[in-house]
């Protein structure tokens, strides 16, 4: 019988990616894409397209997210008293 440690392994040391996490979006982003559009789209013809757009819009507010919150860093980091 495994042992609790051995178990949990896997999360607790998870592979590297080497920097290259950001790459996970890509398939998170499509995967939630068409499972919520298989859901709530109301003819499939329809379903690859509106599925490229739920793709872009999530990946576009993620990049102004990001660079908004790069922004607001490189605000604050300018503040006196900062470092």
């Amino acid at each position: 019988m495994a042992t609790l440690g051995q178990t949990w392994h896997v999360f607790l040391s998870p592979m590297p990616a080497h920097g290259y996490e950001w790459l996970l979006l890509i398939p998170i982003l499509c995967f939630t894409a068409i499972a919520y559009k298989a859901i709530r789209c109301e003819h499939m013809e329809r379903f690859w397209k509106n599925c490229a757009q739920m793709v872009a819009v999530l990946a576009g507010g993620l990049i102004l997210l990001a660079a908004i919150g790069w922004g607001l860093v490189e605000i604050l980091a300018m503040l006196p008293g900062s470092g």
